[in-house]
């Protein structure tokens, strides 16, 4: 095959999973995990259910490649974040919300990957990837919080990692609890970080 025609496959192939994922997750968020069916997400999608078989053999493949999506997505976003010209603790708010925000929307995906035991079979340095992308986003924010004489001098790569575990600690409690909304969880996080980073309004 011709790089032509291989560049022509690849672009016709992300195409379709673009299509997938978006009508997946629609699928999902409209009618929850019952009303998650191959076909129904062949017909979102606009495309035939052999095609989407073509792509993943079955419900559960075809949930661990959302998954996966979803959260690259939610990462990409907080690193927008964390690049924004803004003051640092004007970010922090920003990232806490919206972190939260966007897995509120998102529960029943995540939920069902958990149900599935989905996050099992992501390899070992993929989960070490979310962890550091995550955490360099929060250093980044503490560091220029800093320079900003914003936040109190501290050892900003250990706090980053605590403030991290505590994020997902929250979605974990939240999840044990049944709680729909991660709001109150999210403003006592923050909170208590801003009285740590000596930045008490």
């Amino acid at each position: 095959m011709n790089s032509f025609a291989k560049k022509q496959r690849q672009v016709k192939e992300e195409a379709a999973k673009d299509a997938i994922y978006e009508a997946s997750v629609e699928v999902l968020l409209e009618h929850g995990i019952d009303g998650l069916k191959m076909q129904e997400i062949a017909n979102k999608a606009g495309i035939a259910i052999g095609t989407l078989y073509n792509y993943f053999d079955n419900r559960e493949s075809l949930l661990y490649y959302v998954d996966c999506r979803l959260r690259n997505s939610g990462l990409n976003h907080i690193e927008e974040i964390a690049e924004k010209s803004a003051p640092a603790d004007e970010k922090l708010n920003d990232l806490v919300v919206e972190f939260f925000t966007f897995c509120d929307k998102h529960h029943i995906v995540f939920s069902l990957a958990d149900k599935l035991g989905l996050r099992d079979r992501m390899p070992k340095d993929e989960k070490t990837d979310v962890f550091e992308r995550a955490a360099a986003c929060i250093r980044k924010i503490f560091d220029e919080g800093i320079s900003q004489k914003l936040f109190r001098e501290h050892d900003t790569n250990k706090s980053a990692k605590v403030f991290f575990f505590a994020i997902i600690g929250i979605l974990e409690t939240k999840r044990f609890l049944n709680s729909e909304s991660s709001v109150g969880f999210s403003q006592d996080l923050l909170d208590v970080m801003n009285t740590y980073l000596g930045n008490e309004k």
